[in-house]
């Protein structure tokens, strides 16, 4: 539950927009988030910067956050804005404090670059095809409910086809097979993207990720 009380309690998102994120009805998110502050309380734990030392242990909860506030912000699920851009704007901030603070994480870059990549289409969100932003929202579930949640709905929308051609879908769906362990799959997804010709942006990372998995 560290990540919806962090989404609930320091970055201010309602629980119908917290419980969106984890694809589960807003009165079981209120009764976990009640559950989980009943909890803290009763075993007096404090509020507590870590440690340099202990930063990589959280990480992954971070990177979570990060995400499903621009996710939040990019695909809006209330009010009558369909994007919100000061949680754009203020995810992609996060990243960027991120990548000052641990400089030579690809976790950390990656997600930036995401955001960034993301972001760029800002103005064209309005036409956006619901397609792309269930790609979206499949990296938000990887996140909340592990790679192979995400994979399911990367690949159940992979074969649309503006998504066929969309380099992000294929990167997206390497990551997940690379935390799935199946290398020679992400090998493959990642060479499909170098083919659509991504932004330059991604590509020392998607190279690098090649990298990593064939060495």
């Amino acid at each position: 539950m560290r990540v919806p009380l962090t989404l609930r309690s320091v970055c201010g998102l309602a629980t119908a927009e917290i419980a969106a994120a984890f694809l589960v009805p807003e009165p079981t998110m209120a009764q976990r988030l009640v559950r989980a502050k009943r909890k803290i309380r009763a075993a007096g734990i404090s509020l507590r910067i870590p440690s340099p030392d202990g930063l990589p242990a959280r990480l992954a909860t971070v990177l979570r956050v990060v995400y499903l506030i621009f996710t939040e912000g990019h695909t809006a699920t209330t009010g009558s804005a369909l994007v919100r851009g000061e949680l754009c704007d203020q995810a992609i901030r996060l990243a960027r404090a991120l990548t000052e603070l641990l400089p030579h994480e690809p976790e950390v870059t990656g997600l930036l670059a995401l955001l960034l990549l993301t972001d760029a289409r800002r103005n064209a969100r309005l036409d956006e095809p619901t397609p792309v932003v269930e790609a979206n929202r499949a990296v938000a579930v990887a996140m909340a409910e592990g790679p192979a949640a995400g994979l399911v709905i990367l690949d159940a929308v992979g074969t649309h086809p503006q998504l066929a051609r969309w380099p992000q879908l294929h990167i997206a769906r390497a990551d997940l097979l690379r935390r799935l362990g199946r290398h020679d799959e992400a090998v493959e997804a990642y060479r499909t993207a170098l083919h659509l010709e991504p932004p330059a942006a991604e590509l020392a990372f998607i190279h690098r990720r090649i990298a990593q998995l064939t060495t």
